[in-house]
């Protein structure tokens, strides 16, 4: 779960699937380094499918009450809802599950609990199964391709995390990674994002839903954050 805290006892809650589903509408407009095909694509749109039966559930604290997170929710179940949305993503082709499995490898690797060391070991493992069904051609520009991944999951991520117009979240104050470069990704009013240089063929539409709740769980206001993307000379709606 994406989670905004409102600090009154409130929180909007944003689902990883819906907001992968946005990332995978960029990746189909990408057009820097690489052109994504279908399985990149699907790659990208899909990779949170393991989070729909935990999303289902507001999971809280038992300390602090505050719902649980995608970044702080326990590494047990967390981890468990990986590798079943891997192993579903596996099977749409060994380019699609080496992708996912090496997105969220990255996560772990500068971990070095027993929880997430197995779970690093067994995603190398699985990569290394899928390796050589992925043919050589593909292979040379795989890599570009896992960076597309990342880049359209961190600039989807810059508007969910943060309030419509507001550039609080700290993890993309100076912008967003693409390989070796940085893109420069602000707000321009509260339903528009510039990316300068612009790495998409034409503007983007993305809309996810949300619902802000309160300390017993009881839905206080619902909608859908609604944003485009684009260049500084992209248009607005």
């Amino acid at each position: 779960m994406i989670v905004r805290d409102h600090g009154d006892g409130t929180w909007t809650l944003l689902r990883q699937h819906d907001h992968g589903l946005s990332a995978g509408l960029i990746a189909a407009a990408w057009t820097r380094r690489v052109i994504p095909d279908d399985d990149v694509v699907f790659a990208v749109a899909h990779h949170d499918i393991g989070w729909v039966g935990l999303d289902a559930t507001v999971h809280r604290s038992p300390v602090t009450g505050v719902p649980y997170s995608f970044i702080d929710h326990p590494d047990a179940p967390k981890y468990a809802a990986y590798r079943a949305g891997l192993d579903l993503l596996e099977t749409a082709g060994p380019v699609v599950g080496w992708l996912c499995s090496a997105h969220f490898a990255r996560f772990v690797e500068s971990l070095d609990d027993p929880v997430s060391a197995a779970f690093l070991a067994a995603e190398q493992a699985r990569q290394e199964r899928l390796w050589p069904a992925i043919a050589a051609g593909r292979q040379a520009v795989i890599h570009d391709e896992l960076s597309v991944l990342r880049t359209c999951d961190a600039l989807s991520l810059f508007f969910c995390l943060n309030d419509p117009g507001s550039s609080t979240w700290p993890w993309y104050r100076d912008g967003v990674a693409f390989g070796d470069e940085r893109l420069d990704v602000r707000w321009d009013g509260p339903d528009r994002v510039v990316i300068d240089p612009d790495p998409l063929a034409r503007p983007v539409d993305v809309t996810v839903p949300w619902r802000r709740i309160d300390a017993h769980d009881r839905t206080v206001t619902e909608g859908v954050l609604s944003v485009t993307l684009g260049g500084t000379g992209a248009g607005t709606r």
